[in-house]
């Protein structure tokens, strides 16, 4: 399950979570809004990374992309 974002239950293309040992992966270097971590449950919060589709949408158009979440999460 550490491979699957937690908003929006897609593959989050994690190598951290194939390989704790792994080099890098980009979830190391891309900033993650700390409006977009609020929305995740407490236990989720350090523990699966958030997909960069989510980041970007998140960043594009915050309201929408809370709406559309509220909306598939219902």
């Amino acid at each position: 399950q550490d491979n699957i974002c937690p908003l929006c239950q897609q593959l989050n293309r994690c190598e951290m979570s194939k390989n704790e040992s792994a080099p890098s992966c980009w979830c190391m270097t891309t900033p993650v809004p700390k409006d977009l971590i609020n929305l995740l449950t407490s236990n989720n919060i350090g523990v699966r990374c958030i997909c960069q589709q989510c980041i970007i949408q998140f960043n594009q158009d915050r309201q929408s992309f809370i709406n559309k979440l509220n909306i598939e999460q219902d």
